[in-house]
């Protein structure tokens, strides 16, 4: 009996891991209230519709576009998978090491 219930853990620990394919995942709620929190950020997003209005019949920017643009993200919206990773000392992170979750 207890054999089968580490074993569920195990396998259940594995998948989670295979799913998110990342150390780290943030929330998009999250995400999007950092990118809008600064007026240049806001800016650089209005921009960025602008010139999809220009070449496009509407203007576009869509969340995954900015998470992949964005070049780092602040450990206070980032959480982690790994219940042994220390965050504490870290203030940014890499968002290629990280999973975008929509909710």
């Amino acid at each position: 009996m207890v054999f089968a219930m580490l074993m569920v853990i195990v396998i259940v620990q594995v998948n989670i891991k295979i799913m998110a394919g990342k150390k780290h995942y943030v929330y998009q709620k999250d995400f999007i209230e950092w990118v809008l929190s600064d007026s240049d950020d806001i800016q650089a997003v209005g921009q960025k519709i602008y010139e999809s209005l220009l070449t496009e019949k509407y203007g576009k920017v869509t969340v995954r576009e900015l998470f992949d643009e964005c070049g780092y993200l602040p450990s206070h919206i980032v959480h982690t998978y790994d219940t042994n990773y220390d965050m504490e000392d870290i203030e940014e992170i890499d968002p290629s090491d990280c999973k975008l979750i929509y909710n």
